[in-house]
């Protein structure tokens, strides 16, 4: 029988405790993450600086874009990008148009603690969605969830979306676009709705998240199915990494608005009173099916195929 000494015992804790630490033992893996600067995505910047990526083994570049999501699509087609963030409205269309996109992860869930608050100056008599038709109104991107929310918000209240001039008005100007009457109302979100209300005394006259019929999924993170399909374990360990980050942000709030103000760029006055999103704890056919009805009955998709393809399963 071998003697056991304190060297050779010694020698195999360290090889146990190699074994038992995989993201330390084995080489870090390289991904590129593409994401906008707002709060939803604060669970990205957690991730990175609390090492959460690098615990499930991931070496992550982490960039932002501030342009629309068929740039970030055209970035992950290019290879440029591995992971973006993807609305499921441009996913769909993207599927619409032939390139295999999927949603590997889940976002920012609507009904939130978030308004979606639609305004206007207490004197333009505008006190309803009806009262919309006929006026110029205000968004900060005219395509895409914003625009898709809208206009379901003005059907469920009896009005007809096509009569509204709708015009893009950037974020910093939103309230000089109303008070110089550009704009006879607006749509902007927390944490920049609070701040237009104070500074404008704008009159709220609906939330757009309240004529949603269950909550609706308005942001994921994608990836071309090819590069899904070639890397299914960098693909769960990032799918791992969000659900950890969410998780953290919660339980340590000082440490998950820091995460967000690193993300954002916004003030810290702002940051700290800006709720954490609500996120989709993984995407069933059932969440994209809402956006796949919405979109072809307004023809804003012409192709018959089932949503739930974009749905990244490993095989």
């Amino acid at each position: 029988m071998h003697k056991i000494t304190r060297r050779l015992f010694s020698g195999a804790l360290l090889v146990m405790a190699a074994i038992s630490s995989p993201a330390v033992a084995q080489e870090l893996k390289p991904l590129k993450i593409l994401y906008t600067p707002s709060p939803d995505f604060a669970a990205a910047q957690t991730a990175l600086q609390e090492g959460i990526f690098k615990k499930h083994g991931l070496d992550v570049n982490l960039s932002q874009y501030v342009a629309s999501g068929t740039t970030a699509v055209n970035m992950l087609v290019s290879g440029s990008v591995d992971i973006t963030i993807v609305s499921p409205s441009v996913a769909l269309q993207t599927t619409d148009a032939g390139l295999d996109l999927v949603i590997i992860s889940g976002g920012a869930v609507l009904p939130s603690d978030h308004t979606w608050g639609i305004f206007t100056l207490k004197d333009s008599g505008i006190e309803t969605a009806k009262d919309l038709e006929g006026k110029t109104f205000g968004m900060i991107i005219t395509t895409g969830s914003f625009e898709i929310f809208f206009n379901n918000w003005m059907k469920k209240n009896g009005a007809d979306p096509t009569k509204v001039n709708i015009v893009q008005a950037p974020l910093a100007s939103m309230a000089d676009f109303l008070t110089s009457k550009k704009i006879d109302a607006g749509i902007i979100a927390t944490p920049f709705f609070e701040d237009l209300v104070a500074k404008t005394g704008a009159n709220v006259i609906g939330n757009i998240a309240d004529a949603l019929p269950h909550p609706v999924m308005i942001n994921s993170w994608g990836s071309t199915r090819e590069w899904a399909e070639a890397h299914p374990n960098i693909v769960k360990a990032f799918q791992d990494s969000m659900n950890e980050a969410a998780d953290f942000m919660i339980a340590n709030p000082e440490k998950g608005h820091q995460a967000m103000l690193t993300a954002t760029g916004l003030k810290p006055e702002i940051v700290n009173r800006t709720p954490f999103s609500k996120i989709q704890r993984g995407v069933t056919p059932d969440v994209l099916s809402w956006w796949y009805d919405t979109m072809k009955s307004r023809e804003l998709i012409v192709a018959d195929y089932d949503p739930a393809t974009l749905i990244y399963r490993a095989k």
